[in-house]
């Protein structure tokens, strides 16, 4: 078995067979994924609503603006239509089916794994990259909406894309990669309202602790910044100057200022600041490691590397996002998944060589994360139980 285990690890190590991984993912993705996909019909809501606008612009024409024939209209045309636009080519070429559609979302989110196993590969190992992916694509999350043709893997997509860039140009200094992370975060901007301001936030947050350590300046990241906004203002521009306020009260007021401090569509929740915590703990029984990983870093915080740290920073700044945002939506937890997806592996590889109380410790957590995740179901019996005595 140590024999067997060294020769994964071997395998897993070497940078050289990260394209055969990538393969084998690929494969196996689509081996469990693809019957599911092939015999689901498009979901009314919120998928629905998506469709329905490709289907507009193949009937009315309305390829800018299709908030005259949406669901709605503005209260799912108010969102950027790149995904709208990707879906109305696509579909010009195989028509207007619930199997195009949402195989551009599945090719987008395999395409997902690709980026984490290629930032693992970068920054660590593409053993880092291996586990990252392989949590990023075995749970709930990934197995509902890789299949649903919706904005959630198509920007996560883009900040993972633009990250990586960053990354390229941080080793290299060439611009090309400055720019083409600026256009990553501009099409996360025309996928969903307003997201792709993780991307800047993120790295504006980060450099404050890290700016001694990487090679890309506050500049780099205004120009990238720039270059986002400039790709995505003209759409966003046309829609103020044809709909003024009809079109505001929905893009700021109702999916950013009501969703963010009153709550939408009785999606509150009363765990409140710790609902996508307890989320996280439910669908993935090892994700407390992430929590352990992020106190670790931050009580050795002078000592650890900038690449650790950035993925602390993007983990807080996640949390701290979700905590304040009153709506409570699953889909939400991609903000945090993606980067605990690195801090787990990060730190068992830590541990690997640490001390035994360290190892009872991680086992301790360990089997308390998966008593919490095998009993989700009783919960909220045992929650009423104890509630009503």
């Amino acid at each position: 078995m140590s024999s067997l285990y060294l020769k994964l690890n071997s395998f897993l190590s070497n940078g050289k067979n990260l394209y055969k991984i990538f393969f084998f993912l690929v494969v196996f993705l689509c081996v469990v994924k693809l019957p599911s996909l092939l015999t689901s019909d498009i979901q009314p809501w919120d998928e629905g609503m998506y469709a329905a606008r490709v289907l507009s612009i193949h009937e009315n024409g309305d390829f800018v603006d299709q908030s005259s024939h949406s669901v709605g209209k503005f209260y799912s045309a108010s969102h950027p239509p790149l995904l709208i636009w990707l879906g109305y080519f696509v579909t010009l070429i195989f028509g207007v089916n619930s199997i195009a559609l949402k195989l551009i979302v599945f090719i987008l989110s395999l395409l997902c794994v690709l980026l984490i196993l290629l930032i693992g590969k970068k920054l660590f190992s593409a053993e880092i990259g291996f586990y990252a992916a392989l949590i990023f694509c075995s749970n709930i999350i990934f197995e509902v909406f890789s299949q649903r043709f919706q904005f959630d893997i198509p920007y996560s997509f883009f900040i993972l894309l633009s990250f990586y860039l960053i990354f390229l140009y941080n080793d290299s200094l060439e611009l090309k990669y400055l720019i083409l992370s600026g256009i990553s975060f501009g099409c996360c901007l025309m996928t969903k309202i307003l997201v792709g301001f993780y991307i800047p936030m993120i790295l504006f947050i980060s450099f404050l602790f890290i700016k001694d350590k990487v090679n890309y300046k506050l500049k780099d990241i205004i120009i990238l910044t720039a270059i986002g906004i400039a790709a995505a203002l003209p759409w966003h521009l046309y829609m103020l100057l044809e709909f003024g306020s009809e079109f505001t009260d929905y893009f700021f007021k109702f999916h950013i200022y009501d969703r963010a401090f009153q709550g939408v569509e009785l999606n509150q929740k009363s765990s409140g600041a710790f609902y996508h915590i307890n989320y996280l703990l439910s669908i993935i029984p090892y994700s407390i490691l992430a929590f352990i990983s992020l106190f670790s870093d931050l009580k050795n915080f002078r000592n650890r590397d900038w690449r650790e740290l950035f993925f602390d920073i993007w983990f807080i700044t996640g949390l701290i996002i979700l905590a304040l945002f009153k709506t409570k939506l699953e889909a939400y937890v991609l903000m945090i998944l993606l980067p605990a997806g690195f801090l787990i592996p990060l730190y068992l590889k830590r541990a690997d060589n640490g001390n035994l109380i360290t190892k009872v410790f991680i086992i301790f957590f360990l089997f308390l994360n998966i008593v919490w995740f095998s009993t989700e179901s009783i919960r909220p019996e045992i929650k009423d139980f104890v509630t009503l005595n």
